[in-house]
């Protein structure tokens, strides 16, 4: 896998992977369906790694077909950096989630070991779950998904340690602050 810091130009590598319904099949309602979502969004990685010297990584297979993007980013008023990863479903199964969030783990624990690392996912979401498992999180909370559309939806938070009140508030609502 080749990696770089996602770039404003990436938009149209990404608003593929968002706008996919099939890497959504655990939260239809997140489908993008503008371009504005997609390019708010990699601005947001960008100012990222602009911000704070980390971020998400375009993720790349050997013959430099873009797969998914992943990393970590500080969130929540820097209170926590949270994990994140996507990869097109033709790149499934291949281990790219799994290496995307052990280095993103990895980059936010040297970055600054004193902010704990997280990761948000729904409970029904099994693969993120794996993948999160995988990178040395442990779930540390579980419960509903505040702010989530679906009001059935189970939030679960994992993290590279415990975590106090204020930072396990912040991770109950919605995703992006």
């Amino acid at each position: 896998m080749i990696t770089r810091p996602l770039e404003t130009g990436d938009w149209e590598q990404m608003h593929v992977l968002y706008a996919d319904p099939g890497v959504w099949e655990h939260q239809p309602s997140g489908v993008f369906t503008s371009v504005g979502q997609t390019e708010a969004l990699v601005e947001f990685f960008v100012n990222g790694w602009r911000d704070d010297g980390l971020s998400n990584w375009a993720a790349f297979d050997d013959d430099g077909e873009f797969v998914g993007h992943g990393g970590a980013r500080l969130l929540h008023d820097r209170i926590a950096w949270n994990i994140g990863y996507r990869v097109h479903r033709s790149h499934w199964h291949r281990g790219y989630g799994g290496a995307l969030a052990r280095a993103g783990v990895e980059a936010a624990q040297a970055a600054d070991p004193a902010v704990p690392v997280t990761a948000k996912l729904l409970e029904r979401n099994e693969a993120s779950r794996r993948t999160a498992e995988a990178a040395g999180l442990q779930l540390v909370w579980r419960g509903r998904d505040l702010g989530n559309a679906d009001e059935t939806a189970v939030r679960l938070v994992y993290a590279d340690r415990e975590l106090d009140a204020a930072t396990l508030r912040a991770h109950t609502h919605s995703f992006m602050r």
